[in-house]
């Protein structure tokens, strides 16, 4: 599917989450950006007892309400009406990869109960049972945390579904939709 504008972008690493939203085409603009210290990595150091083992359902909990009390006060203020929602970074090509497979279809477009699904299901899993079901080895200790955090933007924000690419903002992401490039990145 096509990127339109108005959209939002969140990209999540592993020391932050970035966001930034669109309402038109027009180079360079941007309407609001935002960066959290709410990476996957960061996030798993901070809430996780044991991140290579199974986690526990108080442990989510707690991120979750930690992302809600970071980005709630922005989004969804933030964020046009009738925006497309566009997540990027390694958890969400891992999300992407999980949805097609139950789902059929490309990854592309995804549903946002596919984090939900995901985060019960993987957080009940050692990283080891983790990289066995398709995690890859160096994300599967931080995957749970990327999962809650994608899952509490979707709770914040009211999100169905969003888009996934294979690119992320560092790479120009916003530059290309402004130039009406979406293409070149995975769209």
């Amino acid at each position: 599917p096509a990127v339109r504008t108005p959209c939002a972008i969140f990209d999540l690493g592993g020391g932050s989450l970035e966001f930034v939203a669109k309402t038109d085409a027009a180079p360079r603009s941007r309407d609001s950006a935002e960066s959290w210290a709410l990476g996957a990595v960061r996030a798993s150091r901070r809430f996780f007892s044991d991140a290579s083992g199974k986690i526990p359902t108080e442990e989510i909990s707690a991120l979750r309400a930690f992302a809600r009390a970071a980005v709630a006060p922005c989004l969804p203020r933030e964020i046009p009406r009738g925006a497309q929602f566009v997540f990027c970074g390694g958890a969400a090509g891992i999300c992407a990869r999980f949805a097609a497979e139950k789902n059929g279809g490309n990854g592309c477009e995804i549903s946002a109960e596919i984090f939900e699904e995901l985060l019960r299901e993987m957080s009940g899993k050692t990283a080891a049972e983790r990289v066995a079901c398709g995690v890859p080895a160096k994300r599967a200790d931080i995957f749970p945390a990327a999962l809650a955090v994608f899952a509490e933007i979707c709770a914040v924000c009211g999100v169905r579904s969003f888009l996934h690419t294979r690119r992320n903002l560092r790479y120009g992401l916003c530059a290309a939709l402004c130039r009406g490039d979406a293409a070149a990145f995975g769209f």
